[in-house]
């Protein structure tokens, strides 16, 4: 309401970041954990907060980081007012890459009862605690280069 005094607006870091997914340094270099800290910034009318998105992408889906920052505003006569900033980043569901060796094939051999292929798949995903499963959906493709398959199974010309 001193329509003459200057203001000064100063931030002042909580020293509270914390990881819902657990202990931040076990997947966060000191550096990139004072990232997170210096993305918060003040000026004479606001705050922002900006970060490399690279930062935070393992966090899993609902996984948090917070932190707060005590934001002061002095006035030139030594009057000041304090409120604390709290933010929240929250992850989201990144999805995991497969990559897999993706054909296959055998040879029918009557000396061999058994015929047997199988390949390789591996698969990444930025979001260090998700756990993961594997499953297989049959496509409904199955084609026969001699002709109608149905027709010849249904006739009992061939037996699995």
């Amino acid at each position: 309401v001193d329509v003459n005094n200057t203001h000064s607006v100063t931030e002042v870091y909580n020293n509270d970041i914390g990881w819902s997914g657990g202990d931040l340094t076990s997947v966060l270099s000191a550096g990139q954990i004072q990232s997170l800290i210096d993305g918060f910034s003040v000026d004479s009318d606001s705050w922002d907060y900006s970060i490399l998105n690279s930062d935070v992408q393992f966090l899993a889906l609902g996984e948090t980081i917070t932190l707060s920052f005590e934001v002061t505003v002095t006035d030139n006569d030594g009057g000041a007012d304090t409120k604390t900033v709290s933010l929240t980043i929250t992850g989201t569901n990144d999805l995991p890459v497969l990559t897999v060796d993706a054909s296959g094939g055998v040879v029918e051999d009557a000396s061999n009862p058994n015929l047997t292929d199988s390949g390789a798949l591996s698969f990444t995903d930025v979001d260090v605690n998700n756990t993961h499963s594997v499953t297989e959906v049959y496509n409904n493709d199955i084609g026969w280069s001699g002709g109608d398959l149905t027709s010849v199974l249904s006739a009992g010309q061939i037996q699995s």
